[in-house]
């Protein structure tokens, strides 16, 4: 995974992609949202409505925190199951070793935990059987709703050939 330097209201404000460029629509229409949400700190998980997402809800991962270290798939988009080759929702990935279907999620949750920002990715899926896939993802917190602890991550996965 490559970690890009560009914040949540960066992507934002990116404009959509094109033939020659720019950023997937996926990716704004869920940072647009996060951010109509935050107000200087990660929304609660209640606040956050699946449905609000569109078109872009198909790209959508949800991880619950079960505790330090375990996350647990909550929901797993139609377009990321056909990415990686199979629908991980109900499956359980670690911070310490979190690779599943070929991708290092541990390296994806780890950022977001550590200081409750969005982070955007690069990184390649490369399932058995298929040509490997470049894709971008914005993974996102969103806090319990009684506390104020990271316990939801909702990512965005889009192919790079989207």
């Amino acid at each position: 995974m490559q970690h890009i330097h560009m914040d949540v209201h960066t992507v934002a404000k990116a404009a959509p992609a094109t033939p020659s460029g720019g950023m997937p629509t996926p990716l704004i229409d869920i940072a647009k949202y996060w951010c109509n949400l935050a107000e200087g700190q990660a929304p609660r998980w209640g606040e956050f409505k699946m449905m609000a997402l569109g078109e872009a809800m198909p790209y959508v991962t949800v991880l619950h925190k079960l505790d330090d270290d375990r996350f647990s798939f909550e929901f797993c988009g139609s377009a990321v199951s056909t990415l990686i080759g199979q629908d991980l929702t109900g499956e359980t990935v670690t911070t310490d070793d979190g690779t599943l279907a070929e991708i290092n999620w541990a390296e994806r949750l780890n950022p977001v935990l550590a200081d409750g920002q969005g982070h955007l990715q690069s990184g390649i899926a490369d399932q058995q059987y298929t040509a490997p896939i470049d894709f971008l993802a914005l993974d996102l917190p969103l806090r319990n709703p009684d506390d104020n602890q990271i316990g939801y991550v909702v990512g965005c996965t889009v192919s790079a050939i989207n």
